[in-house]
């Protein structure tokens, strides 16, 4: 997927989709597209903070530690790794 494609797609759903669209071209360009296969680990309970990560495609399961607990099946426009980020403290 280009970039152009991930901002039509993020445009229509979720948090971006609610600011402004130079704002929404903005965050585009500075983001790095990345395709992970199925039950790949995005991150772990005690990274180090790395930044927000956007679902542009597909479905992700937010787990929680210790018992791996689902707390949530997330679409695309959904993001994470924000409260980390913005904080600077461990996921």
């Amino acid at each position: 997927m280009d970039k152009s494609k991930a901002l039509e797609l993020m445009s229509r759903h979720g948090w971006l989709s609610r600011r402004p669209q130079a704002f929404r071209e903005e965050v585009v360009a500075r983001s790095r597209l990345r395709a992970f296969s199925a039950g790949e680990a995005l991150y772990s309970a005690g990274d180090r903070p790395a930044g927000m990560f956007g679902l542009v495609s597909g479905r992700m399961i937010v787990r929680i530690p210790p018992a791996d607990t689902i707390i949530s099946l997330v679409n695309p426009g959904h993001w994470a790794g924000d409260g980390a980020c913005f904080l600077r403290q461990p996921r």
